[in-house]
């Protein structure tokens, strides 16, 4: 099955909010345990709230070619750079998704002049983020609530740059 690459609308609200659950539930709980998967997928928040995100930024959303408009994936940028969300529906995962995604991210990130991009890596995003040339910078504990977490600050210079540009 095919998919399309879109900008994001509000009227996607409700369907990358459940493809970003769907992705930490399915996908994430192979290195997160049950507590972290709960608290991390329940912060999406209500619709309104993830939408006003949304729109915040550059978001796009890959949609099923053959099914109708589907969401299966979605990532976003701000004008900085920083890659805040990146998800697949688990049923779509290594496919090529999002690999395309980011790949609209490095277009428009080289067409707005941005020198790099970074992001906050989840454990299971970290092998996927280093395949496209971005390296650890930091090992990161937040906390959602009380409950602690391990993700990775990386970078990587948009337009093959030597590799040193760090994020402000």
């Amino acid at each position: 099955m095919g998919f399309l690459i879109r900008r994001y609308r509000s009227a996607d609200a409700a369907a990358t909010m459940a493809v970003f659950r769907r992705s930490v539930i399915g996908l994430a709980s192979r290195d997160y345990d049950p507590e972290q998967v709960r608290v991390w997928a329940d912060r999406a928040g209500d619709v309104r709230r993830w939408d006003r995100r949304r729109s915040a930024v550059d978001t796009w959303v890959a949609v099923s070619a053959g099914g109708g408009d589907a969401v299966v994936g979605f990532i976003d940028v701000d004008g900085s750079g920083y890659i805040d969300m990146l998800f697949m529906d688990p049923a779509h995962a290594r496919q090529g998704v999002a690999s395309a995604l980011l790949g609209e991210v490095e277009r428009h990130a080289a067409e707005w002049g941005i020198a790099g991009l970074s992001v906050h890596a989840s454990i299971t995003a970290r092998p996927f983020f280093e395949r496209y040339g971005f390296r650890v910078v930091r090992v990161r504990h937040p906390r959602i609530g009380s409950v602690p977490f391990v993700n990775y600050l990386m970078v990587r210079a948009v337009n093959g740059g030597d590799g040193s540009w760090q994020p402000r």
